[in-house]
């Protein structure tokens, strides 16, 4: 199949062989263009995929409904299980759980964590479907095979876990799974559950107060199923497995009706079904249909490689039908992110070369952009061992660097490191590191630079604040040399007074470590960090007489300083303020390499709608529903959240979502993601108020790589609740 991602136009159906394979690339939506030698109307036969694409009566065309990924190609929500039957290679299918929340279902929490535990537990390992009823349903969950010594099998039932309440809501058509229960009893469903084979839902939505469907079979799922052709065995009857089957029957005359008279038929294995029906002594446990492996699906592995099964058929004036069908294939794109740089370094420096060579380590063959800011340095390619050397493009003068080294790979994806250089001409060679983890005793920065550094930088690169709010900054403290004990440091944190001023008794400095003086706020007249934009720093000297600065594994947090900020400061240009750090006195044969902090103001709240209200089921479901991606397009996002009131309109909701994802503005721990089940947990947790207060906000939901504590999340949510932040 050559893959492709342009419109296919066939040949008239009438010509075509009766199927074809196609492959797709991922992310597209070619156009499969049909055509006849008559006048024809199109249609979708009931088969396989076909909810998955929309046909033109008309033309032909067919798309589908929505962009095909590879790794989720039926646009799946809830947790899947994998079953495996014991019939061949290819009796396997998949269900969804309906334990997810969606406009178009009833979401089924207790009845789909029950079935979750049975799965978990391996209670459903080798157990048989034990009731077969054509056209109705396919039955199983409550007993499984096992064999002694001697080889002889048994049965036994699957333990129960206790009844649970019913969730009836969702209807019995073909393809759900629903749970067995007792008549007359509508909160007594335990282990045993089955599969609808066809439209139930006239009489199981409403018998014994409705069956509770919780999942669906997915994809092909019922193609396998229905290939199974089991029968129940309304004719033989099991009293013990493997013991008393009653042997088939051959006298024409002995009818189902006398049969059923003769023996009987009230037993749970009335409808047993088997594979094919054996005499007595013959039987084993491969006759059973058996559930010989199930389980869960791990997240974002559900089910690749999967190839979409579609019937099209074209009808004439007179009725007549002629189909085609189509396998199609979705080919892998490259998503993940190549790794990021690791490390910077100035070689070839002097005053007569203000255009050093910067050369570094990135993931192989992936192209590195260097910026200052917006501004190109230039770009180069990773060699096969990852290293790279960029030479700007044009003269640096004296003053300090913000970098930022983006690899971008074949496929498009990139990622990032930022960090600052400091040049002066007629200075030694500088040195900077994008990630001093990368470090070993080999770094070239050892053979570079004649003195090692100090530095500080803030625990992220960009802080978001709420104008009229405190801002919390936590300092970083290093070496280039990792070396934790020294005699101290000097450090001065330059700052936007016109915007910004230190919070507190002392400089808006907290620190656990001794400072020979109480920090001190002084004016920058000598433009010591070359920023003109700031005007005052705070001087704050850290000094241990026994050289144990700050005796603590580095990278450290050393203090945390605290700005109060001005409800109208807002940089009218950029939108942002700069915090700089350096120093005069570093420790004893020790450089400081300076760095930066960028301030951005907080622009967004969570009103989404502009109703002039921030609620949990309104604006925090629309939120959380963005965060889920494509399966909330269009008209889903608002469905039954967006209030009679709201000032804007369903795509202005989408789009001003958006923006505060790109912005990573919802990245509410920090983690540089923007996630549904992280982020937007923790958000519409914090909109249903007490109840989450405390560590109970971030309870499985904070990264691991998060960069704010609770007590910082609490409060940076508490900023977008507030309504005078502008949306």
């Amino acid at each position: 199949m050559e893959e492709t991602s342009s419109p296919i136009i066939f040949d008239p159906i009438e010509l075509l062989d009766d199927s074809s394979n196609i492959l797709v690339q991922e992310g597209t939506n070619p156009t499969f263009k049909f055509k006849s030698n008559k006048n024809v109307t199109w249609e979708f036969d009931d088969y396989g995929d076909y909810e998955h694409f929309i046909i033109d009566s008309q033309t032909g065309e067919i798309t589908f409904s929505k962009i095909p990924d590879f790794e989720n190609p039926l646009n799946t929500k809830g947790t899947i299980i994998s079953v495996k039957l014991n019939l061949n290679s290819e009796s396997k299918f998949f269900i969804e759980l309906f334990d997810y929340e969606d406009p178009e279902i009833q979401k089924t929490s207790i009845t789909a964590e029950n079935f979750l535990q049975y799965v978990l537990d391996d209670s459903y390992q080798n157990s048989f479907f034990h009731r077969a009823v054509n056209g109705f349903v396919l039955q199983g969950g409550g007993f499984y095979l096992y064999e002694d010594e001697e080889n002889n099998f048994y049965w036994s039932e699957v333990e129960s876990k206790g009844t649970i309440k019913n969730e009836s809501g969702n209807s019995n058509k073909k393809g759900t799974i629903a749970m067995a229960k007792v008549g007359g009893n509508p909160d007594s469903a335990t282990s045993q559950w089955f599969i609808n084979l066809d439209d139930n839902s006239n009489n199981l939505d409403n018998q014994n107060g409705g069956f509770t469907v919780f999942g669906r079979i997915i994809g092909d799922g019922m193609e396998v199923i229905d290939k199974l052709q089991i029968k129940g065995l309304n004719m033989y009857e099991y009293f013990e497995l493997g013991y008393y089957l009653i042997e088939p029957v051959t006298d024409p005359s002995l009818t189902l009706d006398v049969l059923i008279g003769t023996y009987p038929n009230n037993s749970i294995f009335a409808n047993l079904p088997l594979w094919e029906r054996v005499n007595i002594g013959e039987v084993s446990i491969n006759d059973f249909v058996l559930i010989e492996n199930i389980g869960v699906v791990e997240e974002g592995k559900t089910i690749e490689s999967y190839e979409y099964k579609l019937k099209v058929k074209a009808i004439d004036e007179n009725g007549i039908i002629t189909k085609h069908q189509l396998n199609i294939s979705i080919s892998d794109k490259d998503e993940i992110a190549p790794d990021a740089p690791t490390s910077l370094e100035i070689s070839s420096f002097n005053t007569n070369n203000q255009t050093p060579t910067i050369t570094g380590n990135a993931e192989a063959d992936t192209t590195i952009t260097l910026l200052n800011g917006n501004v190109v340095l230039g770009t180069a390619t990773a060699d096969s061992k990852g290293s790279f050397s960029i030479t700007p493009s044009f003269a640096l003068e004296d003053g300090t660097y913000p970098l930022t080294a983006i690899a971008t790979d074949s496929a498009g994806n990139t990622s990032s490191k930022s960090s600052s250089i400091s040049i002066t001409i007629d200075a030694e060679d500088v040195v900077t590191e994008l990630d001093e983890s990368t470090k070993t005793t080999s770094d070239p920065l050892e053979d570079i630079i004649s003195e090692p550094y100090q530095t500080i930088s803030a625990s992220i690169d960009e802080v978001r604040f709420t104008p009229g709010e405190d801002v919390s900054i936590d300092l970083l403290y290093t070496t280039s040399n990792i070396e934790n004990e020294l005699s101290g440091l000097g450090l001065k944190v330059h700052y936007n007074s016109f915007l910004f001023s230190p919070s507190g008794d002392n400089g808006g400095v907290t620190s656990s470590l001794n400072t020979i003086a109480k920090p001190s706020i002084n004016d920058d007249t000598d433009n010591l960090d070359n920023d003109v934009n700031t005007d005052k720093y705070i001087a704050i000297s850290w000094v241990d007489f026994a050289s144990k600065f700050p005796g603590e594994e580095l990278p450290a947090t050393i203090a945390n300083l605290k700005f109060s900020s001005l409800k109208e400061g807002v940089d009218s240009l950029t939108g942002e303020s700069k915090i700089n750090f350096t120093s005069s006195d570093p420790s004893e044969n020790y450089d400081f390499l300076e760095a930066s902090l960028t301030l951005k103001p907080q622009i967004f709240n969570l009103d989404v709608d502009g109703n002039g209200k921030v609620t949990a089921l309104g604006d925090g479901l629309m939120v959380i529903r963005k965060l889920f991606g494509a399966a909330f397009n269009n008209e889903k996002l608002t469905f039954k959240a967006i209030s009679d009131e709201a000032t804007r309109n369903t795509q202005e909701i989408h789009d001003l979502i958006q923006g505060a994802i790109d912005d990573k503005i919802l990245d509410v721990d920090g983690n540089g993601k923007v996630t549904a089940l992280g982020d937007g947990l923790m958000i519409i947790r914090k909109l249903f108020g007490a109840a989450f207060d405390g560590d109970k906000l971030t309870d499985g939901a904070i990264s691991d790589d998060a960069t704010r504590i609770t007590d910082e999340i609490h409060k940076y949510i508490d900023a977008m609740i507030n309504l005078d932040t502008l949306a």
